[in-house]
Formats: structure tokens, C-alpha cells, sequence
């Protein structure tokens, strides 16, 4: 009997692909008036991306269970921390998605027009296809990825790389020179946001000791790679002035390069690549629902499994509750709380990584690892908390309101587990 388990190439798939998403666009512009710092900037970040993506590798290695981050914490923190880590996780991942499924949509403009109901009515209808593919299981899941990681990674790196023919070294003059440096750093850092993902279906996965922490490794490698040479490649290409403010900067270097009008190939292009990010962030999401109920953190109802071993219900109820937010920011009132709520994932996904350090440490501590092996985990904890210290307040107590979120199942199963 052929097994469902996914093997190295799914599962580096997911990593690049929850990683690599529509940011990738943004990048260039986000940092283009900072000229030569822009680099610098784009490969510190990289570099606390992958001592980050070291973090992972050596908590999955410990502990490869299915769920990912909760379960760190929960072997090395207890069962309430867990639970608050699983379900924070978990209800930020319907957020992440639900700006995927926008992008994805909105950028085929050029094709589809910009009717919100038609454009409502094809984002919910994405969302339904890909989580009715995962309800395939992850086997299936994981090889629509890997097609999906394929076409993004080639054009991602082909047009930057061609960019180069126009390269001008005078955009890499700063345009602004009163700016704190480690914030140009945050805009390179949350380009890597989903770096843990591949550690949730670590069940599902053959041999999930060596082929989870290889793939973690080598695909937030791609990741930099992809990310410095779009950064360098595009900023070199376009002035910065015109690269500021500009929608397209895919479509005019491929302008420049070959002529004729590449918007709707690059519009194309986007959405693929939304549409993978879509897929892993789905998957991840089922999985850590299917993890925490596995470890009596969250009902049972969100770990029952169909036939294929997928968390069916919980993917239901994410694809539900993400169908009825993507109806309230249908219409353009609601986009700028959407941009909000973004930004606020992210802080809660940069609290996941930092108790995920803290608990590196603390098994660093039992196993009395010599001081080099601390240094991972020393850089992991420094980007984390560096980014939250330059987050306003208020989008800080937005991201712990996530976490309190959860309070109601917290207290039902600790009231249910006590009466028993």
C-alpha cells in the first residue's frame, strides 16, 4: 500500500511557499528611498530569518509532532501556554489568509475588472477550492504546493536576474538619511513570516527528523536568496522615485526587457503566487487545529478526520469565519481595517517565535549544551523583541486580544477536564 505520507521536496515546497507571497512585490518599493542601507537592511533580515529557521529545525528535530509551535511549548512550558499558543496561532492564520485571498483576487484587475461583488463572489469561491483540496489531505495538498512553488520561484528569480541588464548603481543613494535602521530591518524580517509552517503536519511526513529541519534550512535559504536578489535586482532597474509608488515594477523591467505590455502576465503571476502561500496557510492551519486536539488543548470536534486524515472540520469552520470577514471588507470602507488587522498578525506571529526561543533555550539549559549552541536562539530573541519594541502600543494590545481571544475554550476545557 502506497503511503500518504509527504516526503523531502513537499514539505521544502511549503516552506518556500508559505513564506514566499505577495510581499515579495512590495519589498523593492518598501525599500527603495534607502538606497545602499536597503541591502544591508534585506540581508540582516535574512540572516535572523534563517537563525530563526534554525530555532525550528532543532525543535522539530526534539519534538516532531504534529502542530508545530504549540507543541514546543507545551513539552517545555506546560499545557496553558500551549493552548494560547496553538489557538493564537491557529485564529491568526484565518487573518494571513484572508489577506492572501484578496491579493490573490485584486491583482487579476486588469482581467476581472474591479466589481467588489465579482470579486467577492471569486475570493470566496478560491477559498472553497483550496479548502476542499486540503480536505484531499495532505499528501494531495503538498503536490498542488509543489507545482505552485515551481512557477513562482522561476519567474521570481528570472526577471530580477534580468533586471540586472539596466542595473544603475546611482538608485542605491540613499534618498533618506534620517531614518532608524532597524526599522528598515522589520520590513525585510516580516517578509519571512510562515518560517515555522512546515513544522505542523510533522506527522504526515517521512523520516520528519531529518527531512523537516533539511527542508526548514535549505528552503529559508531560497527564501533570502529570492528576497536579496528581487530587492537588488528591482531597485537597480527602476529610480527610486518610480519605484515608491509603483503597482507594477514586475511589469515595466519586463517592459523594458522585451517590450509589449506584461501587466496581465504579471497580474497572473501574483495571483499563482498568492494562491500557493494560500495552500500552505490552509494546510498549516488544519494542522495546528488537528495538533492541539490531538493533545487535548482544543475540542475534540476540530481534530476529527475524514478518510484522508484531514481535519475537515476545523478547515470548514476557518474557511467560514474567513468567507464572512472577506464579505465585511468587500466594500473599500473596510480595507484600511483589513491593513490594520495584518499588521497585527504579524506582531502575533513574531509572540510565537519568541516564546518558541524562549523554550530553545530552556532545552538548551536541561540538555547543559555548551554556551556556542545558545547563539541561534540569542539572534532568534534579539529580531523578535527588537521588532515588538518598535511596535506602537496600540497594535501590540490588538495582537495580545488575539491571544485572550481564547479564554472562553481555555476555561470550558479546564472546567470540563476539572469535573471529570
Amino acid at each position: 500500500m502506497r503511503s500518504n505520507k509527504i516526503g523531502f521536496w513537499s514539505i521544502l515546497a511549503i516552506v518556500i511557499g508559505s513564506q514566499v507571497g505577495s510581499g515579495v512585490f512590495v519589498l523593492p518599493g518598501q525599500l527603495a528611498l534607502y538606497g545602499y542601507n536597503s541591502i544591508y537592511a534585506i540581508l540582516i533580515a535574512s540572516y535572523g530569518a534563517l537563525c530563526l529557521a534554525l530555532v525550528f529545525a532543532n525543535l522539530c528535530f526534539r519534538f516532531p509532532q504534529t502542530g508545530g509551535p504549540h507543541v514546543y511549548v507545551q513539552k517545555v512550558l506546560g499545557n496553558s501556554l500551549a493552548f494560547f499558543t496553538g489557538w493564537t496561532y491557529w485564529v491568526v492564520s484565518w487573518v494571513s489568509s484572508l489577506a492572501v485571498v484578496i491579493v490573490a483576487v485584486t491583482s487579476l484587475s486588469p482581467l476581472i475588472g474591479n466589481n467588489p461583488d465579482v470579486i467577492f463572489l471569486l475570493e470566496a469561491s478560491l477559498l472553497i477550492f483550496i479548502t476542499f483540496l486540503n480536505t484531499k489531505g495532505v499528501d494531495n495538498s503538498s503536490k498542488a504546493e509543489f507545482v505552485l512553488t515551481l512557477i513562482k520561484v522561476i519567474p521570481l528569480l528570472l526577471i530580477p536576474c534580468l533586471a540586472f541588464i539596466n542595473f544603475e548603481a546611482d538608485n542605491f543613494i540613499p534618498l533618506v538619511n534620517d531614518f532608524n535602521f532597524f526599522e528598515i530591518i522589520i520590513f525585510g524580517l516580516w517578509g519571512f513570516i510562515g518560517i515555522e509552517a512546515a513544522t505542523t503536519p510533522a506527522e504526515n511526513v517521512i523520516n520528519p527528523k531529518r527531512n523537516i529541519p533539511l527542508a526548514i534550512l535549505i528552503g529559508t535559504t531560497i527564501v533570502a536568496i529570492i528576497y536579496i536578489v528581487n530587492t537588488v535586482g528591482i531597485i537597480g532597474a527602476i529610480s527610486p522615485l518610480n519605484l515608491v509608488n509603483n503597482q507594477s515594477p514586475y511589469a515595466d523591467v519586463a517592459g523594458n526587457l522585451f517590450g509589449g505590455n506584461w501587466q496581465i502576465i504579471i497580474a497572473i503571476l501574483i495571483s499563482t503566487i498568492c494562491i500557493g502561500t494560500l495552500n500552505a496557510w490552509v494546510l498549516a492551519g488544519g494542522q495546528i487545529a488537528l495538533g492541539c486536539s490531538n493533545d487535548k488543548l482544543f475540542p475534540k470536534l476540530l481534530g476529527k478526520t475524514n478518510k484522508h486524515g484531514a481535519p475537515y472540520i476545523a478547515l470548514i469552520i476557518s474557511a467560514f469565519i474567513s468567507i464572512i470577514l472577506l464579505y465585511l471588507v468587500k466594500e473599500e470602507g473596510f480595507k484600511d481595517q483589513l491593513a490594520y488587522l495584518i499588521e497585527v498578525s504579524v506582531v502575533v506571529f513574531l509572540y510565537t517565535y519568541l516564546i518558541c526561543c524562549v523554550c530553545y533555550v530552556i532545552v538548551l539549559y536541561k540538555e547543559k549544551a555548551k554556551l556556542v549552541r545558545y547563539y541561534i536562539a540569542f539572534i532568534g530573541l534579539v529580531f523578535c523583541s527588537g521588532i515588538i519594541l518598535f511596535t506602537p502600543v496600540k497594535i501590540l494590545l490588538s495582537a495580545f486580544a488575539f491571544v485572550l481571544s481564547g479564554l472562553p475554550i481555555y476555561f470550558y476545557k479546564k472546567y470540563k477536564v476539572t469535573k471529570i
